[in-house]
């Protein structure tokens, strides 16, 4: 795994969580920088720090995963996805199980699940007006 994970959360959700907390304390414990982009973030930019990461931990509901997935997926980085919010059908893990999550994926313990990825494409006149990644 590449030595970063980082940390994308739903703009409702306070960074200062004690799970939270106690999921930097563990990666930093096994040498493994952490840093934070908000979701907001994620739809418009593409932050360099994403050249050495390995893992993206999304906090929120389906929506924040996703972005987690769109900034994920042409780069080939695991995505794990806590709910925070209220159906959670993406997610992996319920609130409260971040740090045994994290330290069965860091363990190897835990199924990796690829999904597929379709980009879209909007063209008018030979210009490209939109991209948009949709995860499965």
């Amino acid at each position: 795994m590449k030595r970063s994970v980082a940390f994308v959360f739903h703009p409702r959700v306070a960074r200062d969580l004690p799970e939270v907390a106690a999921a930097r304390e563990l990666l930093a414990t096994r040498g493994i920088e952490c840093w934070d982009v908000s979701r907001e973030i994620a739809k418009r930019r593409l932050p360099a720090q994403l050249r050495r990461t390995g893992l993206i931990v999304t906090l929120g509901g389906d929506g924040t995963f996703l972005a987690g997935a769109r900034l994920a997926a042409p780069r080939g980085i695991d995505v794990l996805g806590v709910n925070l919010g209220r159906l959670g059908f993406l997610t992996e893990l319920e609130p409260g199980g971040l740090v045994g999550g994290l330290e069965r994926y860091l363990n190897g313990e835990m199924r990796i699940e690829e999904r597929s990825v379709l980009e879209v494409v909007l063209r008018r006149e030979s210009k490209v007006v939109m991209r948009a990644l949709a995860v499965n």
